[in-house]
């Protein structure tokens, strides 16, 4: 237990051109969450009459084509076009597919948001493995530079929402600014100095049985960790919650949501700080995210059926836990990626692992209404589901810990 913590040397710190990319995806995140919580709005009141069942259908499809762009964006980066160029030619695309919205017509809706799908997943893929390369000579940094990203991402989400104020002047406005600042964000990239291949003094990763646990961690446990967030997030909608119903105090589900995401952010800054400095191997890391999400779920468990104006403030204590959880989750799988996954590859890694997420997502979507389950079932199976995975990863952890190691290399090596 005494190196659970270590201190990182001094001469590691974070590469100076990370900031730039920063800011690159920054702007790039604000035009797309702007687009993307625009849009149905736009669709209701610009577009030819619809139902509400088909406007979730199209905003359905274009989550879902977002998602598996990033894998394809990945392979055009690594294999086609290289990661730089690919990122380029996704910043146009997305900001042509801005601008096509523009014209109002039900055709250049579907043409601009196949190209903002196609676009965003080849831009947002293709910087994250820029963005990690950076770091393939200093992998303890690798967590907290993508817990600086998530800041980063947050920040763009809660200004693309901000954008939203627009529409009170016109829709058109909110696209041409979106594709304003896609271009912008390209140009910055592209003006960015060129890294230099660092990679070639760093060993090639051939994926021997050391790294097959971190690829376990990456195509299973994270995948099985968005999973069972989804499968107990309609029990969370239906809790029994008259309060927010009928009280006057104008508050409800999301906005607890967003109080609790206001009292992670600070968290998160301190982590990626202190992560500068000291380093947590990153089993342990998964280890915390899973156990914290199963202590949440036992809070709802335990919470949502005693909720009332005297006590609804519990609330802010499972949302919390699952936003650390998370950051958390979110930090490692590109971090993990990052520090196993052959550099050429890179990209490819980075979008394939939309795809479990994505077919967990669709399978959950479609099976759980089907079942009809209370809240109480639901937060039980999700404890169940996070606490099997949490004790397993303790096994993990002391079975590491005790059984002896041939050399110093390996424990670098392992997550």
């Amino acid at each position: 237990m005494k190196n659970f913590i270590q201190r990182i040397p001094e001469s590691n710190r974070h590469p100076r051109e990370t900031f730039r990319l920063h800011l690159s995806i920054g702007l790039e995140r604000i035009s797309y969450y702007g687009i993307s919580g625009t849009i149905v709005y736009y669709i209701l009141n610009h577009i030819e009459v619809m139902s509400d069942t088909e406007v979730a259908t199209i905003f359905g499809w274009f989550t879902l084509c977002v998602l598996l762009s990033k894998a394809l964006g990945g392979l055009l980066g690594d294999l086609v076009l290289g990661n730089k160029n690919a990122l380029i030619i996704g910043g146009i695309v997305e900001a042509l597919g801005a601008f096509s919205l523009c014209f109002g017509s039900i055709y250049s809706l579907y043409v601009g948001l196949f190209l903002i799908s196609l676009g965003s997943g080849m831009f947002y893929t293709n910087i994250i493995a820029e963005f990690g390369k950076h770091y393939r000579l200093t992998p303890k940094l690798l967590d907290s530079g993508f817990s600086i990203f998530i800041i980063t991402t947050n920040i763009a989400a809660a200004i693309g929402a901000i954008m939203l104020s627009l529409i009170a002047f016109d829709f058109i406005v909110v696209f041409i600014l979106s594709g304003i600042l896609i271009i912008i964000s390209t140009l910055i990239y592209a003006n960015s100095k060129q890294r230099h291949d660092k990679d070639s003094l760093a060993p090639e990763v051939v994926i021997p049985s050391t790294y097959k646990k971190s690829f376990l961690a990456v195509f299973l446990l994270i995948p099985l960790f968005w999973g069972i967030r989804e499968f107990i997030y309609p029990g969370i909608d239906t809790l029994n919650l008259p309060f927010f119903r009928n009280s006057d105090s104008g508050l409800d589900l999301p906005s607890i949501q967003v109080i609790g995401s206001i009292f992670l952010f600070p968290l998160i800054i301190i982590a990626s700080i202190a992560w500068t400095y000291f380093y947590v191997s990153q089993i342990k890391k998964l280890t915390i995210a899973f156990a914290l999400a199963t202590v949440s779920v036992i809070v709802l468990l335990l919470i949502a059926d005693n909720l009332d104006t005297e006590n609804w403030l519990l609330l802010l204590s499972p949302f919390f836990l699952f936003g650390i959880s998370d950051a958390l989750i979110f930090a490692l799988t590109y971090s993990i990626l990052t520090k196993y996954s052959p550099s050429k590859y890179l990209a490819t890694f980075i979008g394939v692992t939309a795809i479990p997420a994505t077919l967990l997502s669709q399978i959950n979507n479609s099976l759980v209404p089907q079942l009809s389950l209370s809240s109480t079932l639901t937060f039980q199976i999700g404890a169940i589901g996070f606490g099997l995975i949490s004790i397993f990863l303790i096994w993990l952890y002391f079975k590491k810990n005790i059984a002896p190691s041939p050399s110093s290399n390996m424990s670098e090596n392992s997550i």
